[in-house]
């Protein structure tokens, strides 16, 4: 047998089932989640819009008011980003 076999647990740990959740969403966070979405998928802006509305209904918003999700597919818009 090798070094290692299938049924050495020994050198494993247990690792928690439970994870932290994640933080909440702030502005700049929201806009650099943009940024790395429409860096890796070409897309509308109505399908980055979803995805941002997604992204904060799981995480939550921490920024002050609400996100300003329009005006960053505006602007991306205007960068020709989408």
């Amino acid at each position: 047998m090798g070094r290692f076999s299938s049924n050495d647990t020994s050198r494993r740990r247990e690792r928690p089932t439970e994870r932290k959740p994640p933080r909440p969403i702030d502005a700049a966070r929201l806009n650099e989640m943009a940024l790395a979405y429409v860096a890796r998928f070409a897309t509308s802006g109505g399908k980055l819009a979803d995805y941002l509305k997604r992204k904060l209904r799981e995480r939550g918003w921490e920024g002050e008011g609400e996100a300003d999700i329009a005006g960053i597919v505006a602007r991306f818009a205007e960068l020709g980003y989408v």
